[in-house]
């Protein structure tokens, strides 16, 4: 898996915060405030990452399918032929979805 710089870190960090406070509150109840208590952060750094509550949602998926492809493309690092990569592939896709 590739390594992030800090700039990456931080913004990883308020997404798995946002995660946790959406899905404890619900997105209409949920406020940068609490994202930012949540992950440690000033309401103005979140703003330095997301321009909005609701681009901050709507990244959440993106993180979620960056680490999949990650994590596939480190398993068919390992595989000699194109059809076990392919057969990897397809199941990894079924599982995620």
């Amino acid at each position: 898996m590739a390594s992030f710089s800090k700039s990456e870190q931080r913004k990883e960090q308020i997404l798995r915060a946002a995660e946790k406070i959406f899905a404890r509150k619900g997105f209409h109840d949920a406020t940068i405030s609490d994202v930012s208590r949540e992950a440690r952060v000033s309401d103005a750094t979140i703003y330095e990452y997301f321009s909005s509550k609701e681009e901050l949602l709507f990244s959440i998926p993106g993180k979620t399918t960056r680490k999949h492809r990650e994590e596939t493309e480190a398993i068919l690092e390992f595989l000699p032929r194109i059809v076990d990569k392919i057969r990897c592939i397809i199941k990894r896709y079924f599982w995620f979805y």
